[in-house]
């Protein structure tokens, strides 16, 4: 039975609402947590920040999810990052005296001098009395470098790149190669495509072409 787009809609929210209270339920429970923050623009040009969470329970149960995302429609200074994310924090109902560690990226609203939001949060937790927290700074991106080491097949990737592009870039071709991979009974029913910026895809494009 064909559903309202109204009956979706409130089906969708619904059930986002019962996440997000499942997942207010288990921060409270944490007795320690960290927070990992990254600020990105999307095709509309609206800054999202987004905010993980990783907690432990007393029994060592380990939670990690996404907390929150949320549009900078304006600014995005270190003092808009911070508000953001202490109001997602108070929303959830996680407790200051619980953080331990923060990781960000390295953009200045990040980590510029006590005007970034890790000075900010340092210094909150500072006035606040409580144990000085842990920062991390651009650990993604430090496995990235290290990742760069292991892409230099620049003799493999180039030949791999330019067949995949060819069997992928066009409709009729993509269409073509499928019903081909269907009629060799082969493993694979289609190949992804390979994309520089997310690095692990190119051991799974080399699998599929092999």
């Amino acid at each position: 039975m064909s559903l309202s787009e109204q009956t979706i809609s409130r089906r969708v929210q619904e059930l986002g609402a019962n996440l997000k209270d499942q997942l207010r339920e288990k921060c409270k429970l944490f007795e320690y947590y960290s927070l990992a923050l990254d600020e990105s623009t999307d095709r509309c040009s609206t800054a999202q920040l987004a905010i993980f969470v990783r907690g432990v329970e007393s029994d060592f149960t380990v939670t990690e999810d996404l907390l929150d995302i949320v549009s900078l429609k304006d600014t995005t200074t270190g003092g808009d990052i911070y508000d953001s994310a202490i109001e997602s924090m108070n929303d959830m109902e996680l407790k200051l005296k619980c953080m331990c560690s923060v990781a960000t990226d390295g953009a200045p609203a990040m980590l510029s001098g006590g005007i970034g939001f890790v000075g900010r949060i340092k210094k909150k937790v500072r006035d606040a009395g409580l144990p000085p927290i842990i920062s991390i700074h651009c650990i993604l991106h430090q496995e990235e470098l290290c990742a760069k080491v292991f892409r230099n097949f620049k003799s493999v990737m180039d030949i791999v790149t330019k067949c995949v592009n060819f069997c992928r870039k066009q409709g009729l071709n993509h269409r073509q190669f499928r019903e081909f991979l269907k009629d060799l009974e082969a493993d694979h029913t289609d190949i992804p495509f390979y994309c520089a910026t997310r690095w692990l895809s190119c051991a799974k494009v080399l699998r599929f072409v092999f």
